[in-house]
């Protein structure tokens, strides 16, 4: 009888408590979880790590053409369609404009090759000259 008057008298119930105690667990668990950190994935250390990002056009029969050249030799890549992605035009045009290329000299395919974190921006490579020798090939 005790015990409830002291609960009305603060306007809490149980359950209420027992619903704070859960999200105060919840919260300490996140931030602890958030906290520790994670071992380093040997894989992500090594110096030849890379990625390409094809920018294009999907129906560019140069864009394709070096997607299918790119299959061919079993090059992973990414390709953004930039007349319908406007996030992946943007970065292009950043990524372009810190590599001195400028925008009126753009013909597609624009290929980002990233190595160790270092964008190596090219307008219509060659596979052999300019992505083999960048990824190890």
């Amino acid at each position: 009888m005790e015990i409830n008057r002291i609960y009305k008298s603060k306007n809490l119930s149980p359950m209420k408590n027992n619903i704070r105690l859960a999200i105060l667990v919840l919260i300490m668990g996140g931030l602890f979880t958030f906290s520790c950190k994670k071992e380093e994935d040997p894989a992500d250390t090594t110096p030849d790590k890379w990625e390409i990002f094809v920018y294009g056009i999907t129906d560019c029969g140069l864009c394709t053409s070096f997607e299918d050249d790119l299959d061919k030799e079993n090059i992973p890549y990414s390709f953004y369609d930039i007349n319908t992605n406007n996030e992946k035009r943007a970065e292009m045009m950043l990524k372009l404009d810190a590599a001195g290329i400028p925008s009126d000299s753009i013909h597609w395919p624009v290929v980002d090759v990233m190595t160790d974190g270092v964008s190596h921006m090219f307008i219509q490579p060659d596979i052999d000259k300019d992505i083999k020798p960048l990824i190890g090939m």
